[in-house]
Order: structure tokens, then sequence, then C-alpha cells
């Protein structure tokens, strides 16, 4: 988990342009799921396996 102002920081961008990047690693293949709690604001997001 991670709190969306340090993500958004660490990645230089701000913390609403969070969705719209996970929903782009997300069409990419890169994440195969992700959600923000509704209580603390937190991300999780899986990773996708690769295919071997």
């Amino acid at each position: 988990m991670a709190e969306p102002d340090h993500l958004a920081r660490e990645c230089g961008l701000t913390a609403a342009a969070l969705p719209a990047l996970f929903l782009q690693l997300t069409t990419a293949g890169v994440v195969s799921h992700w959600n923000a709690a509704a209580m603390t604001g937190d991300l999780h997001w899986v990773l996708k396996e690769r295919a071997r």
C-alpha cells in the first residue's frame, strides 16, 4: 500500500493524475488491478504476472 500524495511526488505527478496513470498501467498489462481504500485513500496494486 502507498499513500497517494507520496507516490505522486515520487513520480513527479499530482495525486489527481494517479487514477489515469493506473488506468494506463492496467491497459498496458503492467498492473492486473488496483484500488484506493475508501477510508484511508491508500493505494494498492497488483502487478500482472508475465507469461513464461
